[in-house]
């Protein structure tokens, strides 16, 4: 180890750190011996030479004896005044020791920092044990396998993307909701210097369904201006064998059935019924939609077209109901105001939907797994509820976790 010795007294010293080292004395608040360090720079470009003093440094027992000062392991002096030249980057710390001549110590310590080169640039690296799942999704973060060439990574500044941060190197963060978040870790280095990585973290609803048993359901309700003259609905449903029956009803307008047995699905527009061949459907999801554009229904098992009406009909907007009289379990309906192409169904029936897009009158995701409430994503100031009423009663349906595949 290279032994600093520096008699010079320091002139005009840029900062003094003045904190206390030893047990305060019984008759005074304050310490009886004081370590001070006094040092001409604490931040700057290597090679970076810092000079130091003890000038400072007092005792009420008497003199000041012996001085240690360590440079971060790097070297070490035994004088009042010395100095060091620090060449790597990064944060190094300076302690001094003092001993009065009754051995009383005191210490203090104070950082320099030396600052980094393009040689030293870091690299961030997010390590994550899963990126997608279900709501709640707790998602392990690593940070650690960030780097720096000679230097070390000192601080770790994570965004989660839903307002929460944490500063640990390796966090654990719980996404509540479903939706696409940006992770962010952004890693300093010792010598100041800084790099970034973003991560995405897919996170879909709970898988979950509304159960019917044929006298029980949930109500829907759609805004007063909900325009019907054209619309396209949708739904996932799955039953068994001898399952089905009306699936929707919207007022007299629109009710929507499914047939096991029959293997089919019929709508009736206005009053006036037409369906469709299913084939066999029991015992799996399936998703079913039908599009009207005021001329022609076309029905879609799956996100293909299975067959087409033609069909007009008055339509009057009223609150859905979902379930009435149906068996099986019912997922993600949708309904819109517009009639929806072929492509756009089979594009995005297995897709969750943002409740923005344009035309969209009603998307309940049936993602709530428990409670009252049937949330509404498209209007958002008009929830649904289980059964008849906002209080529970024997016409609610259940829920359960089984539910389609549908991804964010």
């Amino acid at each position: 180890m290279t032994t600093v010795c520096c008699r010079l007294a320091l002139v005009g010293l840029t900062l003094s750190l003045l904190l206390g080292g030893c047990p305060a004395d019984s008759g005074r608040g304050d310490p009886a011996v004081s370590a001070v360090i006094g040092i001409s720079t604490t931040q700057g470009d290597p090679p970076l030479r810092v000079q130091v003093t003890a000038a400072d440094s007092t005792s009420r027992n008497g003199e000041i004896v012996a001085y240690a000062w360590d440079f971060g392991g790097q070297a070490s002096s035994d004088q009042r005044e010395a100095s060091h030249t620090f060449t790597a980057a990064g944060r190094h710390l300076i302690r001094l020791t003092v001993t009065d001549e009754t051995g009383e110590i005191a210490t203090n310590a104070v950082e320099v920092r030396v600052n980094g080169t393009d040689a030293n640039q870091p690299t961030a690296r997010i390590v994550a044990d899963v990126t997608s799942g279900a709501a709640p999704l707790t998602v392990f973060f690593d940070g650690r396998s960030s780097s720096a060439d000679s230097d070390s990574i000192v601080d770790y500044f994570w965004e989660f993307g839903d307002g929460q941060q944490s500063r640990r190197p390796d966090p654990s963060h719980v996404f509540l909701a479903r939706g696409e978040y940006t992770v962010t870790l952004r890693v300093v280095t010792g010598g100041g210097l800084d790099d970034s990585e973003n991560l995405t973290i897919t996170v879909a609803g709970r898988a979950s369904s509304l159960q019917f048993n044929g006298g029980q359901h949930a109500t829907l309700p759609l805004a007063d201006d909900a325009d019907l003259t054209t619309l396209t609905v949708e739904a996932w449903f799955k039953v068994d064998a001898t399952g089905g029956g009306r699936l929707l009803q919207i007022g007299d307008a629109l009710a929507l059935d499914v047939n096991a047995q029959a293997k089919e699905a019929s709508l009736t527009l206005a009053g006036a019924p037409i369906s469709a061949t299913l084939g066999a459907v029991s015992g799996e999801w399936h998703h079913l939609a039908i599009s009207f554009d005021a001329a022609n229904a076309v029905f879609y098992l799956d996100g293909g077209a299975i067959g087409e009406h033609a069909a007009t009909a008055t339509l009057v907007a009223a609150d859905a109901v979902l379930g009435r009289g149906f068996r099986g379990s019912a997922a993600d309906v949708r309904l819109w105001s517009v009639a929806r192409t072929a492509s756009e169904i089979s594009a995005n029936y297995k897709r969750q939907l943002s409740g923005l897009e344009s035309g969209l009158a009603g998307y309940w995701r049936l993602d709530e797994g428990q409670g009252q409430a049937v949330a509404n994503s498209a209007d958002t100031t008009n929830p649904g509820y289980l059964g008849s009423g906002t209080n529970p009663d024997a016409a609610d349906a259940a829920w359960s976790s089984d539910g389609p595949p549908v991804n964010p």
